[in-house]
């Protein structure tokens, strides 16, 4: 992928004023384009875990409702429907693990818009894949034969931490994944690029030094200044795409 030299601003939509992309979005965008900025990167769009981290989001589909501007616009049944169609792989695993539809037309709603007004600056977007999805979410739920059971993602102890690391994410099977023709990473791409022109995606740790670790390694740390077990992690099961960073384009 060849892209030409420009620059731009890192900035997640809560970051901005009232945490969301509402009118002050819109101010954003022309401040970037006013000082020749050519990209904004805005991080993952997701729904966040309990610690507010987008990176173990219950879903790697769905919109963040926190980022909603107008919880209260109304929706109709045409606009349903559509989103329905447009998002079948995913839009009823999301509902059946307590999401709701309304929240997610609204985001696409609100995201389309601001980023038509961007485009139309010569801003364009770029996103976030983080490579793992979060533990018992709805993708994990929906598609359980494609995760190793068993099995949290983690590093042993090294030179970088003596006790090691506990990401908590489950780990893909990419046995299953290959055998269903990678559909699930394939639609998740397809749902990335609806958000966005560009994607990063950080896989160097993921691919080469995640290791298998117990569930059982997923207690609570010890109190501040107690000294804790390591984690118990075997060797990573690597895939075959191992790589330090993607950086992903939409086609257009």
């Amino acid at each position: 992928m060849r892209l030409e030299r420009a620059s731009g601003i890192l900035l997640h939509p809560t970051s901005l004023p009232n945490g969301v992309p509402d009118h002050h979005a819109y101010r954003f965008v022309d401040w970037l384009e006013a000082a020749g900025q050519g990209w904004w990167q805005v991080l993952p769009l997701g729904p966040t875990d309990d610690t507010g981290s987008p990176y173990m989001s219950p879903s790697v589909f769905a919109g963040s409702p926190a980022l909603v501007a107008d919880r209260t616009s109304a929706v109709s049944e045409a606009e349903r429907r559509t989103f329905r169609a447009a998002n079948g792989y995913w839009i009823e695993d999301w509902l059946a693990y307590g999401g709701d539809l309304d929240d997610q037309v609204r985001f696409d709603r609100e995201w389309r818009s601001l980023r038509a007004y961007a485009a139309a600056r010569g801003i364009r977007i770029v996103g976030d894949i983080p490579i793992y999805a979060g533990w018992d979410g709805a993708d994990q739920r929906a598609h359980p034969e494609l995760f190793l059971g068993g099995s949290i993602a983690g590093v042993p102890p090294d030179a970088f931490s003596a006790t090691g690391q506990l990401w908590k994410n489950p780990l893909y099977d990419w046995a299953a994944l290959r055998h269903e023709g990678y559909r699930w990473w394939t639609e998740r791409l397809r749902r990335a690029f609806r958000l966005v022109d560009l994607a990063r995606s950080t896989t160097s740790a993921a691919s080469s030094r995640t290791g298998r670790c117990r569930p059982e390694a997923r207690r609570p740390p010890p109190a501040a200044g107690a000294a804790g077990p390591a984690p118990t992690c075997s060797g990573p099961p690597r895939p075959s795409w191992a790589h330090s960073t993607w950086w992903l384009k939409t086609s257009g």
